[in-house]
């Protein structure tokens, strides 16, 4: 294992973590023993599930926002790859996630940044 794999390797391990430190309830179907990318998929179905519960969406975007603020590719793609890629094509959704986290600074850019190369894809 090469030293940028390990760090990936360290840096998702880390995510991980903190997923079941923060937001426990986000996770329905995984365990800690799972991986990273399936887990983060579950945090993105229990906020579509969840989107109009005002303090469980504030938890998780303050959680997501302590991520980004990593400024870790790694982490930045686990993020839109596994969450915000599940959000986008459900509209009712995707405006309400954007309204809550419009003034979130980082977190909001990456999330319109990915959004807009999304909505590429279709045109």
């Amino acid at each position: 294992m090469n030293y940028q794999e390990s760090k990936e390797y360290k840096l998702l391990a880390k995510a991980k973590k903190m997923v079941f430190e923060r937001v426990p309830e986000a996770i329905q179907v995984f365990e800690e023993i799972d991986e990273t990318y399936f887990i983060y998929s579950d945090l993105a179905d229990s906020i579509i599930a969840k989107i109009n519960d005002k303090e469980f969406i504030e938890k998780v975007i303050d959680f997501l926002d302590e991520l980004i603020i990593l400024k870790e590719d790694t982490i930045d793609n686990l993020i839109v790859i596994q969450v915000f890629q599940k959000i986008y094509p459900i509209k009712e959704v995707d405006l309400v996630f954007s309204a809550a986290i419009e003034e979130r600074g980082k977190l909001c850019c990456v999330y319109l940044k990915y959004k807009l190369k999304y909505l590429e894809t279709f045109t």
